[in-house]
């Protein structure tokens, strides 16, 4: 039966209609299919590579070609032949801070106080300028020719010093020994006096206020109201706040959506490992929002001698955001080193990173001052040494490399909808630190820097081939290609390379 059955079917005819379809418009059909999907995938490519943005600035364009330069008044510029710098002093020297490529000019504390400059910090008003360093008038020349020379004007407003510091959270804004100056009052009285921006320290002393967000939104819309001026905070707001409340949480968003800029300190140069890991957590909790980025400041000691700053500066100006450089930090201006009369100075000791600044660098036709002061003048301060005079112009060079190289003055960059991050440390250890920084379209471009006291020999070839040489702090002449498989580095040199792959 089984095999009366298969003979049965071998026997049906069997039905091959296939055969008879319209093979001819199948094929066309199918060619015409295929060669469309292509055409759809090559526009749909070529939309995306010209939705890319050629035209690289960031939506504030200020900050493409910004460097913050930080200056205590006192130790700048002499005019008077007191011995004490000031703000004509500044004016003299504007020309100075054009050339370097610098776009804002800080001044420390400028209020008056009982003994300026050793007690700086104990301010006794913030409405009006310390006499040692001139007056209102004074200080609409210097807002001036600042605005002259396209620059802008920042102020530190320090709010909270300890020395009078407020006991009651509520009371926050009402922060001045006499408890008649309110932050509010303040920012409106100096904006009146045409001051762009303002630094405003010991905010984080006000963050488990009630009204910690409400107040901000004042202070940010008081700067709005004239003409969106530049409002920083340090970076120790947003860490404490983002430890307690958490980084989502409405208090971090206002710190966002107040300050223009965030001031990060990069302290750790013994152990670039340990800030690596800080400067990377730093930028990613910061979102697309701009770090200003700061190796010293008035608060504390200089960093160390050697080729370090030059290279600590090449290194803030690699990194996503805003470059903050101390006066004389470019030429390698040390603290001031007291060998005798030791008991004499004790009492200047927490000022000792003010040294006067060192001039013999610089040759200003213009003006034709020399030193900080006449020669027959004794200083405040104490001048300190500097070590890396003849880095100044390479450190110049970087500036100009920053503000033409989107893959370095961008903090990121758009792809559709979403913000991509473009900084990358590649490498790090106790005295090395490597990062990348990346952008569509464009060459890699690499800093590679040894902060430590030791010479090493590092070997990058797995991460990268080969690259060119554009920026270089170091005691050796070398070519200007670049090797990765074997890296020679002596203590504080560093290279900024562009890969050629």
């Amino acid at each position: 039966m089984k095999a009366r059955n298969i003979i049965q079917y071998l026997n049906k005819k069997q039905n091959y209609s296939f055969v008879y379809w319209n093979w001819p418009l199948i094929r066309r059909t199918c060619l015409c299919s295929m060669f469309s999907f292509m055409i759809v995938v090559l526009c749909t490519i070529l939309v995306m590579i010209m939705t890319q943005p050629k035209n690289c600035d960031p939506h504030d364009n200020w900050r493409r070609t910004a460097m913050v330069y930080e200056i205590f008044p006192a130790s700048f510029q002499d005019s008077n032949n007191d011995g004490i710098g000031d703000l004509n002093g500044i004016t003299e020297r504007l020309s100075y801070l054009k050339y370097l490529g610098v776009s804002h000019v800080r001044l420390n504390s400028i209020f008056t106080s009982s003994h300026y400059p050793d007690d700086f910090r104990n301010v006794d008003t913030f409405f009006k300028i310390d006499s040692t360093l001139g007056d209102m008038e004074d200080l609409r020349q210097l807002v001036d020719k600042i605005h002259l020379n396209n620059m802008s004007l920042i102020l530190d407003l320090p709010i909270s010093h300890p020395s009078y510091r407020i006991d009651q959270p509520s009371e926050w804004g009402r922060n001045h020994p006499n408890d008649t100056e309110s932050v509010e009052e303040v920012l409106k009285f100096w904006l009146g006096h045409n001051v762009d921006g303002f630094y405003i320290k010991g905010v984080e002393q006000m963050q488990d206020d009630h009204d910690f967000s409400e107040k901000l939104a004042v202070w940010r819309s008081i700067m709005d109201q004239n003409g969106s001026k530049l409002l920083i905070a340090s970076y120790h707001l947003v860490d404490d706040v983002a430890s307690k409340y958490g980084h989502s949480s409405s208090r971090m968003q206002s710190i966002k959506q107040t300050f223009d800029l965030i001031d990060f300190r990069i302290h750790n140069l013994d152990n670039m490992t340990v800030e690596a890991n800080r400067v990377s957590a730093a930028y990613d909790l910061m979102d697309e929002r701009w770090i200003m980025w700061s190796l010293s400041n008035n608060d504390k000691q200089r960093i160390s001698p050697g080729n370090t700053s030059a290279a600590g500066i090449l290194l803030t100006f690699m990194l996503p955001g805003i470059p903050n450089i101390f006066y004389g930090e470019e030429i390698g201006l040390q603290n001031v080193q007291i060998s005798n009369n030791i008991e004499e100075h004790m009492e200047q000791r927490h000022l000792f990173q003010f040294s006067p600044m060192y001039w013999r660098h610089y040759e200003d036709h213009k003006s034709g001052l020399i030193d900080f002061t006449s020669l027959t003048v004794v200083p405040w301060m104490a001048q300190a040494p500097v070590t890396n005079v003849d880095k100044f112009e390479t450190v110049r060079a970087g500036f100009e490399l920053r503000s033409h190289t989107p893959n370095i003055y961008m903090n990121g960059f758009c792809r559709k909808i979403s913000f991509m991050k473009n900084f990358n440390v590649r490498y790090s250890d106790k005295s090395i630190i490597v990062v990348e920084r990346i952008y569509p379209r464009k060459s890699p471009y690499i800093f590679v820097g040894n902060f430590g006291k030791e010479y090493r020999i590092l070997d990058l070839s797995r991460r990268f081939s080969e690259g060119r040489v554009l920026l270089r702090i170091s005691r050796r002449e070398l070519f200007e290609e670049f090797n990765f498989h074997t890296i020679h580095l002596y203590p504080g040199e560093a290279y900024v390379i562009k890969l050629t792959y």
